[in-house]
């Protein structure tokens, strides 16, 4: 069979479908995965054949309002899909078009609007991927606002409700005129607009269970790793021969553009904790810090790499970062900051894989003292346990079953029936298009 992958985001939102894409062609599957540029190093290491079909979401760093926590973090939603949602789905919905008569199914991280305007407007079998439980507003997570407020499931589902159509109301707007132009009736709910017949779940049970309100199409899966991050630096090897397992400081693949003290913090507070540390402070950090022997700053590692061998990790709670402090069995301090994180945070401390941070309470004393927290016998044993679990679990196996099953009962539709319009798929190229970069304009 013929899967067609599109993924838009941060690291995070690429490694689940690397790996996702190498088991299915270990089955024997052809894959193409459509994203955005600057993911070109990373597809090739993976031997995953990528078409770029939108502007790097890292540019998005230079946008002041993607890091405001005002108003719980829609401040920061909002300069998201503005900035950079809208244009992503408008470019990948023209190059999916391009593909999609070649392709049995198309697999969409529910973030890449343009998947579904692609599978809407061609016909294309279609199935949605949640790398998050946040993707999915339901009364089984913590609420949206508050997340540590203790609430009955029929509040937190209310307000999530309140929250999906305030969201409904405020983005509907700019993604119809994207429709429009594609040649699409409007739509509501966009943001939470999902296949309606298969919706994966690329993380697993043990951070979230189906919630009783969920569709009875969502699946939850495991998560789906992808192990060939980046080398191992000579560097960090020597490093971690000439001692203990080091405490590891790292705010993913997009806080670390904006670390405020993070890392001035966690440098003294390993000093104060007379532990070995290791800062991943990113490829383009300007903070220097004095030589320490028993300090390595490097711009990056590889995580499955580094975490196992690792004391605890002090992270910002993303869905890939967290996922890969799980399957190392190391406890976590979480440092949350916008988006997901929060409810990642509290979903984690629910379960004791570790304890919180605010933003508010970065400082080296209080790193210190999670760290001692995050190192009590309930904690490490939750995360062993955690650990365990993961290794029985296979998420891309799953899911590439569950796409097989799919693919192979599903027939591509000859095109949509919109009134008196109807809307065919444009005719297959000869040649594979050429990588889709720039802005269009709706």
């Amino acid at each position: 069979m013929r899967f067609l992958l599109a993924s838009w985001g941060s690291l995070g939102d690429l490694f689940p479908f690397l790996g996702l894409a190498q088991k299915l062609q270990a089955r024997g599957h052809e894959v193409l995965l459509v994203g955005p540029s600057g993911w070109e190093e990373h597809t090739e290491r993976a031997q995953v054949p990528f078409v770029a079909a939108a502007p790097d979401p890292w540019a998005l760093r230079e946008v002041a309002q993607l890091w405001s926590q005002r108003r719980w973090g829609l401040e920061a939603l909002e300069a998201l899909v503005e900035k950079g949602a809208y244009a992503a789905a408008l470019s990948m919905a023209k190059a999916l078009l391009q593909l999609a008569p070649e392709y049995d199914c198309l697999v969409a991280h529910h973030f890449a609007f343009g998947g579904a305007f692609a599978s809407q407007r061609a016909g294309l079998p279609w199935v949605t991927v949640c790398l998050s439980p946040v993707a999915t507003p339901s009364g089984g997570l913590p609420p949206p606002v508050f997340p540590k407020l203790p609430l009955p499931f029929f509040c937190r589902q209310t307000l999530w409700k309140m929250a999906a159509g305030w969201i409904s109301r405020r983005f509907d707007p700019g993604f119809n005129r994207l429709r429009h132009s594609l040649g699409l009736p409007p739509a509501r709910g966009v943001l939470y607009d999902y296949s309606p017949k298969l919706v994966l779940h690329l993380y697993s049970r043990i951070l979230f269970s189906p919630s009783q309100d969920w569709p009875s199409h969502h699946r939850i899966c495991g998560y789906s790793f992808y192990e060939n991050e980046c080398e191992v630096s000579p560097e960090l090897l020597a490093f971690m021969e000439r001692g203990s397992p080091p405490w590891v400081f790292t705010l993913g693949s997009t806080m670390v553009a904006r670390p405020g003290r993070f890392y001035v913090e966690a440098y003294e507070a390993a000093k104060l904790s007379g532990v070995r540390a290791v800062l991943l402070t990113g490829p383009e950090t300007q903070q220097r810090f004095p030589p320490d022997p028993q300090i390595l700053v490097l711009a990056r590692a590889p995580h499955s790499w580094l975490f196992p061998r690792s004391l605890a990790v002090t992270h910002c709670c993303g869905a890939g970062t967290l996922s890969k402090t799980l399957r190392a069995g190391r406890p976590s301090v979480f440092c949350p900051c916008l988006f997901d994180q929060p409810i990642h945070a509290r979903l984690g401390e629910l379960r004791h894989f570790g304890v919180t941070l605010s933003s508010q309470q970065w400082n080296a004393r209080r790193f210190a003292q999670a760290l001692d927290r995050a190192l009590t016998p309930e904690i490490v044993q939750s995360v062993r346990r955690a650990q365990r679990e993961l290794e029985k679990e296979n998420g891309a196996q799953t899911a590439s079953q569950l796409l097989e099953e799919f693919a192979a009962s599903e027939k591509p539709w000859k095109g949509f029936q919109f009134g008196q319009a109807r809307l065919e798929p444009p005719h297959a190229p000869a040649t594979r298009p050429v990588p889709i970069a720039g802005n269009d304009e709706a």
